[in-house]
């Protein structure tokens, strides 16, 4: 499965109110900032708020807010490399560039699991309601990113060659097999 099918796949589990055809749908930004939203109502507004309500955020604001709040969840975590994509994406952003739906729907996609939130679990469970296929993509695009691949790799779902042997999700005392596992296997170290 390639990496665009197993992110409409995730986004359909998590924000289920909505149907996800294309990842070209997202570039407003409204509906990974209700994921995120709902990750950490404190950190992100609604995009469902309606004008004049309270953490009211109008709509051609919705990505440049998205990635400040990804900024502050992910400041300060690992290597810096998410600070550093999320920043530099801002910057894109408020320069007034369009940014590629793929690379912010996977950065958000990282953010619901690299954190201590209480509903990072919600998210990671999700995960495993994934196909194997989507399970699969998605662990590859975690890999990536955690070993400074990054967000633009091509959209195969598989982790590239010499893959970095650092804990998959960065979780304490997790060692990685001889082969690598799907995300189903993986996962009973991510959960408390």
């Amino acid at each position: 499965m390639c990496d665009t099918d197993a992110l409409l796949e995730w986004l359909d589990l998590v924000d289920a109110d909505y149907a996800h055809e294309r990842l070209e749908d997202l570039a407003d930004g409204a509906t990974l900032l209700r994921v995120m939203h709902d990750l950490d109502p404190e950190g992100f507004p609604s995009p469902d708020v309606r004008f004049g309500g309270a953490g009211f955020c109008p709509p051609s604001d919705y990505t440049i807010r998205l990635l400040e709040g990804l900024e502050a969840l992910l400041r300060g975590r690992g290597e810096g490399a998410d600070e550093q994509v999320c920043s530099r994406m801002l910057q894109e952003a408020r320069a007034g560039e369009s940014l590629e739906p793929s690379r912010l729907t996977k950065l958000v996609l990282i953010a619901t699991i690299e954190n201590d939130l209480p509903r990072r679990k919600h998210y990671i469970e999700k995960m495993l309601s994934l196909s194997y296929a989507g399970q699969e993509a998605v662990r590859g695009i975690v890999e990536r990113f955690q070993t400074g691949s990054g967000l633009e790799s091509p959209n195969t779902g598989k982790s590239p060659a010499g893959s970095s042997t650092r804990p998959m999700l960065r979780e304490p005392g997790f060692s990685p097999p001889s082969r690598s596992p799907s995300l189903m296997e993986a996962t009973p170290k991510l959960l408390p």
